[in-house]
């Protein structure tokens, strides 16, 4: 088949039985050939400190973030934890990608969830990936300055983000143009987090967090 430019279409993806391809529009117009790169496997284990009767149920990602972004069909890239912690996904393209785990919320209106995004791995054509994960128990005590220690206080340790330069930390439209800048937005989304609840002791708890090099905000 032949596909006709479009001024709207910025990447192309083929995805087939036999392999994955992607490629951007200003690629196929130099080159109109899309040859496909074999899948790729991945497959692990998560040890974790979660004390849960239900399934641990793993998804995974564009290694970007963003909702801008194509996304994986969420029914069919998912794996759930074998009694011996392990998993595996069969069929994943070439690339950076994300595995997360998912958070079941049930309501009067249904079941929800959200993801929390573990590490980040490497995809190469017709190999596969070992990943092995354990997660910790992270417990920190803080000295809040008298306006944030209300219990209305929000915090979580994460990735370190790119931070305001100093010339324009004090200026709000310098400030807002910086953070719109497409490299700061693609790093600010791709940053890995882990919510921090305050214990009755005053200390502040995370208790399944994979290893890395992390900041605190309140």
């Amino acid at each position: 088949f032949v596909l006709k430019p479009a001024p709207e279409v910025t990447r192309i993806i083929v995805a087939h039985p036999e392999g994955y391809a992607l490629a951007t529009s200003d690629e196929v117009k130099q080159n109109s050939e899309i040859h496909l790169k074999a899948w790729g496997r991945l497959e692990g284990s998560y040890r974790h400190n979660l004390d849960s009767d239900s399934a641990i149920v793993l998804e995974v990602s564009f290694g970007k973030s963003s909702f801008e972004n194509v996304r994986f069909d969420f029914q069919d890239f998912v794996a759930e934890l074998d009694e011996s912690g392990k998993f595996s996904f069969e069929t994943l393209p070439p690339g950076t990608h994300r595995l997360s785990q998912r958070h079941y919320t049930e309501s009067p209106t249904g079941r929800s969830w959200s993801t929390r995004t573990l590490d980040r791995f490497e995809i190469s054509s017709n190999e596969t990936t070992l990943l092995h994960l354990s997660t910790h128990e992270i417990r920190l005590n803080v000295s809040l300055p008298r306006d944030l220690a209300s219990n209305d206080v929000i915090g979580y340790i994460h990735e370190p983000k790119p931070h305001i330069p100093n010339s324009i930390v004090n200026n709000r439209d310098a400030k807002r143009a910086w953070m719109r800048r497409p490299e700061i937005k693609a790093q600010m989304l791709d940053t890995i987090s882990f919510p921090l609840s305050k214990q009755d002791d005053g200390t502040w708890l995370s208790g399944d967090v994979t290893p890395g090099i992390y900041e605190a905000t309140f």
